[in-house]
């Protein structure tokens, strides 16, 4: 059985995406690399070019972008996908769990996603199964990108996390948000309360007072994030490393 690895993404150098270390962290375990790029301007391609088997193309159009660009996973050789956003990292251990799971019969398997944001000092969001693992054809993250579908088998939080690294680069900051508000038509700023009187929308000047806390500095995270990730901290940002 191959298994093959497939992400896909827009100007992820400009965006601050460690796609860089998502490819890494998951070429040990895939019999290929395929990504695609939706018309980057950044050199975004010529770096995949270098990092992947095959580099796809695909169209930046707005909401139809992301499931568009997702469903191209059915042009890899692999029998089993394991996808991941380019800015979604594999603990060091998780995907070694994925050949015991698909011996076992579970060929759609879910994964625990943690999302932090400034320089991996707070979470985003709170940790959700997402469907990441499965058959070619079959995914669904194009009905639903944070869903994970009954069937699917769902590895426990102690094989370890999807690592969604969402707005660590404070210098990247603006242009990841500038392409977001044209894929999802809104520029909003959403995370979790840090208090229960707190909305969870944060204004202009919230933004602001966010992006000039001293923390995006620091070369340290109270989380257990993987190895490869450990030299981006205190990087104000984004830099490739191939």
């Amino acid at each position: 059985m191959k298994i093959s690895g497939f992400t896909f993404g827009h100007n992820l150098i400009e965006g601050g995406f460690p796609f860089c270390e998502a490819i890494s962290a998951v070429r040990p375990f895939v019999d290929e690399i395929v990504a695609v790029d939706i018309e980057s301007t950044d050199g975004t391609y010529g770096i995949l070019d270098k990092l992947c088997d095959k580099v796809l193309t695909s169209s930046w159009d707005g909401r139809d972008t992301t499931p568009r660009a997702f469903l191209k996973h059915t042009e890899c050789k692999g029998d089993v996908i394991i996808f991941f956003e380019a800015d979604e990292v594999y603990d060091d251990n998780l995907l070694s769990e994925v050949p015991w799971a698909i011996e076992r019969g579970h060929f759609h398997l879910g994964v625990w996603r943690l999302q932090l944001e400034a320089n991996f000092q707070r979470c985003k969001w709170y940790p959700i199964p997402v469907h990441r693992i499965f058959p070619k054809g079959e995914g669904t993250y194009h009905l639903d990108p944070v869903g994970c579908p009954s069937n699917a088998y769902v590895l426990p939080p102690s094989a370890g996390y999807l690592w969604d690294i969402s707005g660590c680069f404070r210098d990247n900051w603006f242009a990841r948000k500038k392409n977001q508000a044209e894929i999802w038509g809104e520029s909003r700023h959403l995370m979790v309360r840090q208090h229960y009187l707190e909305s969870v929308e944060i204004g202009v000047i919230e933004e602001e007072n966010f992006l000039n806390e001293p923390y995006w500095l620091w070369e340290s995270t109270p989380f257990s994030i993987p190895d490869i990730l450990k030299p981006l901290l205190g990087k104000t940002r984004y830099e490739v490393h191939i």
